[in-house]
């Protein structure tokens, strides 16, 4: 049997079991969001407009049912959504926490404290300003780490950009403490 079939029909299995024990344990699907807000820039890709977001809401309301993050998922019988957020960014609270009561929608919101209180932001949040902003930069930036050892060029926006490319994926594998002295 070609390698080609046999995928196809394993996929085609697969599917039918899935299909099978979602008769009998229905699944709850976790919608993540982190903000609902409207930015100039999201390289992160976190943010959904209110517009948009009351938009998912309606027609989250008017096709699934929606269950409450801690409710007992083992009653539920048949598909359902949870919806979260994740980090505690104030716009949560400021824009979306209204358009769900307005809709009668149940949310989890997780928030992470270690910045409460604070002005410090995320790491994410703070690479983007350092890299993305209207201010003048050096002309190179140096990590100087004992891992990782490189030079950029920072002199133009397009070399900043790459620069922050770069950057994301390193921070985000790298523990809190490197990150810090990499911000600094």
């Amino acid at each position: 049997m070609p390698v080609s079939l046999f995928r196809s029909a394993e996929a085609i299995a697969y599917r039918s079991k899935n299909r099978l024990i979602n008769l009998f344990d229905p699944p709850v699907v976790v919608l993540l969001y982190h903000r609902v807000t409207a930015l100039p820039s999201d390289p992160q890709l976190l943010a959904v407009s209110p517009d948009n977001f009351r938009a998912h809401m309606q027609f989250l309301k008017n096709n699934f049912s929606v269950v409450r993050f801690e409710e007992d998922w083992v009653k539920v019988k048949k598909p359902a959504l949870a919806i979260t957020f994740d980090d505690g960014y104030a716009d949560n609270a400021r824009e979306a926490l209204p358009i769900l009561e307005e809709m009668g929608m149940p949310a989890t919101f997780f928030v992470s404290s270690g910045t409460i209180g604070t002005w410090q932001e995320f790491w994410w949040d703070e690479l983007e300003h350092l890299l993305r902003g209207d201010h003048s930069c050096p002309e190179r930036f140096e990590l100087v780490d004992h891992r990782i050892g490189k030079v950029w060029p920072t002199a133009t926006a397009p070399e900043r950009q790459m620069l922050f490319e770069e950057l994301q994926p390193l921070m985000r594998n790298a523990d809190a403490q490197r990150r810090e002295g990499w911000l600094r």
